[in-house]
Formats: structure tokens, sequence, C-alpha cells
């Protein structure tokens, strides 16, 4: 199944003739009239097939027995003269999603971008409809480029901070995830009912924060050890924006953020040395921000690299943080064609 939109080069006009559609990209001015521009406009104005059919049987020409056939023949030509793109259902682009071979990046949390590039280059060679729509709905997980960092100083205060250190204390050292302990220093636990509850809290601040409508996408408890080092890398879009949120810790650790920048697509960089080159690179202009407990920054960190450099503190020190991912609204279906872990 297909669904039709107009095309993004295509202008129109009412005259008295009808309505004047010019296709930009040729040139070429197409009159459309009747039932043609009655559909057309429709589309237009974002209005679905079942609509659509029912304003088409309520036309005395055409009828109920074929409203959705002319619907069809109406949607075909429309399609021919390049004024409507047929975009694809999510049916179709998870069928990409799956099949693809997902391109290979070498920062941590970089999957999904990974699959979303093979999904890409799939459907360039499949359906250049598909690639369109690719591009198109993960336009939302960008982040525009004057976008800053936020600095949210203290959001938690001495009863929040004291339930949550709680919490941590009571944890179950089976629920936690070990798996990180070599590379990061940290055990993990994600989408705990207390910590699902904060990030709902943080919802508000977080939207003001980004300046657009967002939805919870996952969270983590990172329970970092004298270990702890976190190498430069960019989050899954999955994470577009996190509210970073110091819990507890020995010393403080620095966090080091760049300015945002597009996407790293075509990554072409085979050399063993690209992390110090990324945090070393003067044109990413990375700042330094240093959070006590109770403290907060909102970033984008999947168009922002960041990174911490090795925990310096004593052998028993630890820091203790709550990493909170958002979403722009509306978007978790398409993110978790990419992310399967994301419920």
């Amino acid at each position: 199944m297909v669904v039709p939109n107009v095309s993004a080069h295509v202008q129109s006009r009412v005259c008295d003739d009808g309505l004047i559609v010019r296709d930009e990209a040729s040139g070429i001015e197409h009159t459309l009239t009747g039932v043609t521009r009655g559909v057309f406009e429709r589309i237009q104005a974002g209005e679905a097939r079942p609509a659509i059919v029912d304003m088409l049987a309520s036309d005395p020409f055409v009828g109920p027995l074929r409203a959705s056939d002319v619907y069809d023949l109406v949607i075909a030509d429309l399609s021919d003269r390049r004024l409507v793109r047929r975009r694809p259902s999510g049916s179709s682009l998870a069928s990409v999603a799956t099949r693809a071979v997902p391109r290979s990046y070498p920062w941590y949390d970089s999957p999904w971008l990974g699959r979303w590039m093979g999904a890409r280059d799939l459907a360039a060679v499949e359906d250049v409809d598909v690639a369109a729509e690719l591009l198109s709905q993960a336009a939302p997980l960008r982040t525009e480029l004057d976008f800053g960092t936020h600095d949210l100083g203290q959001v938690a205060d001495s009863t929040l901070l004291a339930n949550t250190r709680e919490v941590v204390e009571s944890l179950d050292p089976v629920a936690t995830k070990s798996y990180e302990s070599d590379s990061f220093g940290r055990v993990l636990l994600h989408n705990h009912p207390y910590f699902n509850d904060l990030h709902q809290a943080f919802l508000p601040l977080a939207c003001e924060a980004a300046g657009e409508e967002l939805e919870p996408s996952y969270n983590f408890l990172s329970l970092y050890t004298s270990r702890g080092v976190c190498a430069p890398h960019m989050d899954a879009p999955s994470a577009k924006y996190t509210l970073d949120l110091c819990i507890d810790q020995s010393d403080p650790w620095p966090i080091h953020i760049s300015q945002v920048v597009p996407w790293p697509e075509d990554w072409d960089d085979p050399g063993d040395d690209w992390a110090e080159r990324i945090r070393s690179s003067p044109d990413l202009e990375f700042q330094s921000y240093v959070l006590e407990p109770g403290q907060a920054i909102f970033f984008a960190g999947s168009s922002q690299w960041h990174y911490r450099d090795v925990y310096q503190t004593a052998d028993d020190g630890i820091c203790h943080l709550i990493f909170l991912h958002f979403i722009p609204k509306g978007t978790r279906e398409f993110v978790r064609l990419f992310d399967p872990y994301l419920v």
C-alpha cells in the first residue's frame, strides 16, 4: 500500500479554467478540473484515502460503486504527471529496513545510523519513493545547527536526590547489566519504573529546552566506577536529546560536548586515531560541563559529539548518572525500524 502526497517541486494557483499546477522541475503546467482537481486539492490538504473516496462516492457523476476505482485512476494519472508522489507505507519501509545490509561506523551507539543508511542504499536501487520517504521521516530527528547545549543547573532538590540514591542502593545487582564494565567502567539499568516516572516528570523541561514537542524514548542508570571513561561518540537518533542528571559522585567528572553538526552519514575515515582527531578538532568547538549532584545538562547527543576522559578519582570512586533520552513526538514507530530494542 502507498499513501500519496503532493510532490515537493509542485506549485499551484487557481485560474478561470481550473487549477493550474506547475511542475517546477520540468517547467510543465497542468490544468486540473473536475474530479481530478478535487482529488488533488484534498491530497494537498492532507486528507487520507477514506475521506477522499467518501467525497467521490457522494459525487453524482461517480457514485459509491465507482468511487474507489476512480480514486485509483486519478492517483495513477497524477503520479504519472509527477504531481503527487506515492508515499510508501510503514510496511514498505520495514521491508527495506529488514533486508538492508547496514553500514558500519566505528563509534559507540552508531548501529541505528548504519541500519538507516543501509536501508537508504537498498531503497536507492529498488524504489526511489521509499528512499525519499526514509529521508523525509528522518528529518524531525535531525537537529538544527543553531541548537546549543543547555546547562539546566540544579533540577533535583535534596529530597529527590535522597529518594533516588535510596533506589540505587536497593537495586538487585543481578538486575544491572555489566557488559560495559570493560569498555566504559560502568554497569547499567534500563527503564526502571522509578526512572520511568522521573523521565515523565522531566518531559516539560525537556520540551522547553528543545523548543519542540517530545516524548520519552528510553532511559538508563549509569553507575560508573573509578575505571569510568566514555570515548567520543554520537548517540543514535533514538536518543535525539539527552537530559544528563548527576545523582552522586566522589569527584566531579567533566563531559565535553561539541557544537551541533550534520550526521556523519558518509563517514570515510578508516584511521585508528579517528577518536583522537574528533577530540582535538577545533572545528567541533567542544565545551566542557561539570555537574554536581542534582544538576543536569540537556543536549542533542545524536548530533553533538561528546565524551568523558578517564575518571580521575580514588580507586573506590563512583559517579552515578541517569540519562533520560527523548525523541520528537510521533516519531517512535519510525525510530523503532532501526532500533529494535526501543519499546
